[in-house]
């Protein structure tokens, strides 16, 4: 590096992914070339990457001499500087477990209680991280202020977690010698203790030994009573022979003083034992201490599958009867995220009880309902001989057979189908097991029911069969599987919908061609008056309407007609207009004649594609053959009338014109005034004249001559405009 440096190589040229060669030397720690490079211009003030300066870096990767020799000279350390996301020098070392960068910046005034963008101080990383040293670190620094250290133990983040939270969801249970627990308590530091214990400090926690704060005090306090009392001892004895042998007064009164030193050190001594055993037992801590989330420790280790952190917690004798939020338990999130070992270790916790096995949460199940929907029948096998019953039911009246049947393999099916009483049992819907499975879908459970014999044509309270439900959840597999078995393709429910009504209500196209493979009717109407090729229309099921009808009994789809005596045709060309586009007779867009027994009218399909906008039906070849032949056998027929009456009409109204007399036939002046207009230049005297009532006759008379001259005009320029129209018309072929 040096002979690169006396070469030209820039010392401060920086890079966005490794910082400047400062900041990398930085992160190998070593104090010699970062000696080297300040020694040859290198700025310490560079940023090291986008989140921060060199002290962060340094507090990472390096250790104290660098930090020295890079800050000696430049006045005191930005030991609280915040980066952009809230993290100081402290932070950093912190996650690192750099203990010796951390009593450093201590020493040069870092704060303990910043905290970053996510809340967090750098007491509940080390926490995170499981760094018991730098937690200790952390106290030591804060042990001066009395209410300091209780933010470190009762802050929360942003999402509601204390430290105890965070070192079970990191799996970091402290695995060190001691807790700061244990350390106020070995040290005999009785206010630390109470202010512990009062701020949330677990007094049951062990460590690596298995001893609980209480028991690693008293422990120590031993060990120092018998060192004390051995001193003393080894003293009087050593001073009573210096008595013996020199006689002196003076040695006397000093074996007297230290006797008296000894016995009041052995008094403080007990009384610190007293108080602290008092305060340990007395006060107590709160392991069982929830979050935001409803979720205490156990909780959230079991939600994890954290077996560790479980195993610990129950060693410390957690509490098993808290609930979650849904009101689950432990063993009930243990068994629904699936974490078999998990809940293994909280069976065979002597405080799991009939009480926890039987707990029902706000769905009312219980244990053995969940371990029903796991496909691992595992679960089953550790809760069963455990006393659960198989016979417990839900509020929905279910029993576990009946979710295993939906959500359960065919091992968990098979297994409570043998030890449920009845395999036909239903719930309050009146669903059977074998029912639930056919409605899931789920064949494995199918199979191992029909393996002990479960009824295949149950149905519900709606009157429906297994094979409806089946074609409504587009299972064709099963719905094959339930027509070998002998259910028919015509059974219905309450509202006379078969299962082809579901199955294209619901748009299942495998399934639609199943069912008209073995021949379901198409023409079979429920109580709204809708045919299978309806229930498609009206969902907008474009491919099953067009698989409808381009099926070898499409015309059978068209023959069927609602209550209003209409077919499928107008529906589909508002909503399928795709299945439309066919050859088919003229008789399913032509109404025919009017039938006066029908008081709902007749439909034209002609006239809803003009209405919807179906510009391409209307262009279709058979709209356009019928459209053709209509005009011609009819349309001109009724055109060519319809001319001719209003010819004769205006021609009749041209004769009345020319046989009426005129105004001025009449003997009144063509000009309203009665003179001449050459004699009448006077506005005055013309308005005059207007006005008079003697000449008011003259003036009706003159301007109603003038409105039957417009009308007249008008009625020759539509008859021009119909002529046009119908020449038109005529030369269509």
């Amino acid at each position: 590096m040096q002979l690169l440096i006396e070469h030209g190589a820039d010392v401060n040229r920086w890079t966005p992914v490794y910082g400047s060669p400062l900041t990398v030397a930085f992160r190998f720690g070593s104090s010699s070339m970062v000696k080297l490079l300040l020694k040859h211009g290198a700025m310490s003030g560079l940023d090291a990457n986008q989140r921060g300066r060199v002290l962060q870096v340094i507090s990472q990767y390096s250790n104290v001499d660098v930090a020295e020799l890079v800050y000696q000279d430049h006045g005191p350390p930005p030991v609280n500087y915040v980066d952009n996301i809230g993290t100081t020098p402290l932070h950093t070392a912190v996650i690192s477990g750099n203990d010796q960068m951390c009593t450093w910046l201590l020493e040069h005034g870092a704060d303990v209680n910043i905290k970053d963008s996510r809340k967090t101080t750098a007491f509940m990383l080390a926490c995170r991280q499981g760094h018991i040293s730098t937690m200790n670190i952390l106290f030591a620094a804060e042990s001066g202020d009395l209410v300091t250290p209780s933010y470190l133990i009762r802050d929360v983040d942003d999402e509601g977690k204390t430290c105890l939270h965070r070192a079970v969801m990191e799996n970091k249970l402290e695995n060190e010698a001691a807790t700061p627990l244990h350390i106020a308590a070995v040290q005999g530091d009785v206010t630390m203790v109470l202010l512990l214990i009062t701020f949330g400090a677990n007094t049951e926690k062990r460590e690596k030994h298995g001893r609980t704060p209480l028991l690693a005090f008293v422990v120590v306090v031993v060990v120092v009573v018998v060192v004390v009392v051995v001193v003393v001892v080894v003293v009087i004895l050593l001073l009573s022979l210096l008595f013996i042998l020199l006689l002196s007064f003076i040695l006397a009164a000093i074996l007297v003083v230290v006797v008296i030193v000894a016995v009041v050190v052995v008094v403080v001594v007990v009384v610190v034992i007293v108080v602290v055993v008092v305060v340990v037992i007395v006060v107590g801590a709160d392991i069982n201490a929830e979050d935001n989330d409803c979720q205490s420790s156990l909780l959230r280790a079991c939600t994890d599958g954290n077996t560790d952190v479980v195993k610990s917690l129950l060693q410390l004798r957690v509490s098993l009867v808290k609930r979650s939020w849904h009101k689950y338990s432990c063993l009930q999130l243990a068994i629904k995220h699936g974490h078999l070992d998990v809940l293994t270790l909280l069976l065979e916790d002597p405080a799991c009880d009939a009480d926890l096995l039987n707990a029902i949460d706000l769905d009312t199940m219980n244990v053995v309902h969940h371990a029903a929907m796991q496909r691992d029948n595992r679960f089953l096998d550790l809760l069963l001989p455990k006393g659960c019953s198989v016979e417990e039911r839900n509020g929905c009246g279910e029993l576990p057979l009946h979710l295993a049947a939906r959500y359960g393999s065919y091992c968990t099916v098979l297994k409570l189908a043998q030890l449920t009483s009845s395999v036909n049992t239903e719930c309050y819907a009146e669903k059977s097991p074998f029912f639930c499975a056919c409605e899931q879908g789920n064949r494995e459970a199918i199979q191992a029911l029909l393996q002990v014999g479960s009824n295949v044509k149950d149905g519900d309270v709606l009157y429906r069969n297994t094979l409806i439900v089946s074609a409504m959840g587009g299972f064709t597999d099963i719905v094959e599987d339930l027509i070998k078995l002998g259910l028919a393709v015509s059974s219905n429910d309450r509202e006379k919908n078969t299962a082809l009504h579901h199955a294209c209500g619901q748009g299942h196209m495998s399934t639609v061609e199943a069912l008209l493979k073995h021949q379901a009717s198409v023409t079979a109407i429920n109580v709204h008056g809708q045919s299978p090729l309806d229930m498609a229309v009206e969902n907008s099921h474009s491919e099953v309407a067009t698989l409808l009808m381009t099926h070898e009994s499409w015309e059978q789809s068209l023959s069927v007609r609602n209550a209003s005596g209409f077919t499928s045709i107008d529906k589909m060309i508002e909503h399928t207009p795709e299945a439309v586009k066919i050859e088919f007779n003229y008789k399913y867009i032509d109404p025919g004649p009017r039938d006066t027994s029908n008081k709902n009218g007749v439909y034209n399909a002609l006239l809803a594609m003009l209405n919807f906008g179906r510009e391409d039906l209307l262009g279709h070849p058979v709209c356009q053959s019928h459209l053709s032949y209509k005009w011609r056998g009819f349309g001109r027929v009724v055109q060519l009338s319809a001319l001719f009456t209003q010819a004769g009409f205006l021609f009749s109204l041209f004769a009345y014109y020319l046989i009426m007399k005129k105004p001025h036939e009449q003997g009144y002046e063509c000009h309203p005034s009665g003179t001449t207009a050459s004699n009448n230049t006077n506005s005055s005297l013309y308005l005059s004249n207007m006005f008079d009532p003697a000449n008011r006759p003259r003036f009706t008379e003159y301007y109603m001559h003038v409105v039957q001259r417009m009308v007249h005009f008008f009625m020759a320029t539509a008859f021009l405009w119909e002529i046009g129209t119908v020449i038109a018309l005529v030369s269509i072929p």
